[in-house]
């Protein structure tokens, strides 16, 4: 199948080519991957929710595994959901047949969908850290465990800590990530706020939001 580039496409188009996202719930990828044997935990605006406290809409989950588990997230969903790769704006079908070794070590981010008349559901990131640690992937040089970068809510649900999601919000800041934000920010601790003002200014110089920390 060719590769499908979704950079250039209005929401409209994209809804009319592939189908409209459906609104889940942490809790719900909980439960989707009940018994999958490798890690993961939500980023993105359901994180910044469960931290802060603050609710907004969201348009989907997202969540991250490690890029060495693949193989085990792929047994796990199979006959559940299929998985198509996004890489940098261009999707195409990961098959049951293709090799894990067919995609890159570095970086890879999965949409999930139970089929084609299904919406999209999940977004998924593979972060390349070795097992139990966490790496951040625009600083490779800064790895932490992944109990240091993560935090259990009173369901057992594993999110990424404040501080390390609003890095990742910075790159674009979007609405929905200055609402973040400022949903997050004021209930940061000092060395939350610390660990994120330094390391902004390393992969972000002179971001505005500097200022605010």
């Amino acid at each position: 199948l060719p590769a499908l580039a979704l950079n250039d496409l209005s929401d409209e188009d994209f809804t009319q080519l592939y189908g409209v996202w459906t609104s889940h719930t942490p809790q719900d990828a909980s439960e989707l991957l009940d018994g999958y044997a490798g890690s993961w935990w939500v980023v993105g605006g359901w994180a910044a929710q469960a931290f802060s406290g603050v609710t907004r809409p969201h348009e989907d989950v997202d969540i991250a595994i490690r890029r060495g588990d693949l193989g085990a997230f792929r047994e796990h969903l199979a006959g559940r959901a299929h998985i198509w790769r996004n890489d940098g704006g261009t999707l195409s079908p990961i098959m049951a047949d293709d090799p894990d070794d067919k995609f890159p070590q570095d970086f890879l981010q999965m949409w999930l969908r139970r089929n084609a008349a299904s919406p999209w559901e999940y977004d998924v990131i593979c972060d390349p850290a070795e097992p139990g640690q966490w790496v951040n992937r625009r600083l490779l040089s800064m790895t932490m465990p992944l109990e240091s970068a993560t935090w259990l809510d009173d369901r057992g649900i594993r999110y990424i800590n404040p501080e390390i999601l609003l890095l990742f919000k910075a790159r674009q800041a979007f609405p929905r990530d200055e609402a973040d934000f400022s949903a997050v920010v004021p209930m940061l601790d000092e060395d939350q706020r610390a660990w994120l003002r330094d390391t902004l200014a390393k992969v972000h110089p002179g971001h505005a939001w500097l200022e605010r920390l």
